[in-house]
Formats: C-alpha cells, structure tokens, sequence
C-alpha cells in the first residue's frame, strides 16, 4: 500500500477530528496534587522504557504516598523510599518486570519533589504560573528528568495546556515525511532546539485548522499504526 503524504496528512487530520470532539466534551480533571505527582511520576519514569512499565511503577509510587506523605520530610528520606519503591518487581499482565533505572529515577523524583515543594507543590506552582511555555521552562530547569518532551506530556496530560508539542520519534518522522524541513529533525538536545522544531510544527496545525498538543496525539496514533507500511515502503 502507496502511503503519500497528502494521505497521511488526511489520516491525521480525521484521527484529530476525533480527539478534539472527545476533549471537548469531556470534563476538565479537577486533579489534586497526588493525581498530579502521580502523572509526573509516569512522565519521568518513562524515558527509555516502556510506558506500561512506567505506569506501573508510578502506581505503586503513588499507592505508598511517597510523595505526597509529609513536604516536610527530608529529601534522603523521600529518595530512600523511593528507591525502595523503584528497585522492587513490577505487575506487567501476567508476569513481574524491574524497572531498568531504579538509582537515577529515584534522585530524579526526589530532588523533583525538593524544588517543587518549595514552590508550594504542584498545584500551586501550575496555578500561579500564567504562560504555559515559562511553566514549562521552570519544570525543565528545576525538576530533573524532565526534558521539554516529558514536561510537554505531563502539562497536556493534565489538561493545563494543548498549546505544546511532544516531539517523538513518530512526530519527528512523520514532519519529515511530509516535507517539514527534514533538515531540522534529529533529536533536539536543548529547550531552544525543541522549541523551533514546535514552531515549525505549530504552524502546520494552525493551517489545517488544530490545535498543536491534539494534531501531534493524532500523528502519534497514526505513525504507530502506519508506521510499518512506511518502513515497507521506503525500503523499495
């Protein structure tokens, strides 16, 4: 099967249509700040692993309240739990996994948990920050293990903003197939870089007439679907 770009951008386009209608008529999260350590959790544990991995393991993070226990406990302590959290097996179906980065993710969430807590928590450093990009930027400055794609994700996952993109390997690719300046598209490895590679990708769902953090979920619904018959293809 002959995937064209006009074509891949027509299946993106439906998939969005679809998305946005379900936002819309869904009802905004009114989320606390134990829902929304438990969504930054999965955001930096799912760097380089599988995301159900992830998932699971910010549930037991969350279950445990090792988080959300005390903000005034010591930062060793909430590390000491946590990598006693991160360092155990995992429910993945019917079988038990471990999580591959137990030692770095464990002082990742902890020294996250420090600097946010002097903010106040979550809910007030989102509150109080008006521009989603400066929120952003702090989140990549001061909580580490979130780059500007994690950060992105958790931002768009609790609803605050779709106003950002998360810049995949499949929404990388699918710029480039379509003609989105392929020069641009490795990895980008600051906030700056990612940030021009939104723009470009930013405009592109202002002229099919979306909003950019629900045009880059359908691209990602579509690559993963699509993705092999391109592999096929560019391989003829």
């Amino acid at each position: 099967m002959n995937i064209t770009p006009a074509k891949l951008k027509g299946a993106v386009s439906a998939v969005c249509r679809d998305i946005e209608q379900r936002i819309d008529n869904s009802p905004a999260a009114d989320l606390d700040d134990a829902a929304l350590w438990r969504e930054l959790s999965c955001c930096v544990l799912s760097s380089q692993v599988p995301y159900d991995l992830a998932q699971s393991a910010a549930d037991q993070i969350h279950l445990n309240r090792a988080l959300t226990n005390d903000s005034n406990r010591p930062v060793h302590e909430v590390h000491a739990q946590l990598l006693t959290i991160l360092s155990g097996n995992f429910a993945m179906g019917s079988s038990q996994r471990r999580y591959r980065f137990p030692q770095m993710r464990a002082r990742q969430l902890a020294l996250s948990w420090q600097a946010i807590n002097d903010q106040g928590g979550l809910c007030n450093l989102i509150s109080d920050t008006q521009d989603i990009h400066e929120l952003r930027r702090w989140l990549v400055t001061h909580a580490p293990g979130l780059g500007p794609k994690q950060a992105s994700m958790f931002l768009r996952n609790i609803g605050v903003t779709y106003r950002l993109a998360i810049l995949d390997r499949h929404v990388l690719r699918y710029m480039d197939i379509v003609g989105l300046d392929a020069s641009l598209f490795k990895a980008p490895n600051s906030l700056s870089a990612y940030r021009t590679r939104e723009l470009v990708l930013e405009e592109h769902a202002k002229e099919a007439g979306h909003r950019l953090g629900l045009l880059d979920w359908a691209i990602w619904i579509v690559m993963r679907v699509a993705g092999p018959q391109l592999g096929a293809a560019e391989a003829r």
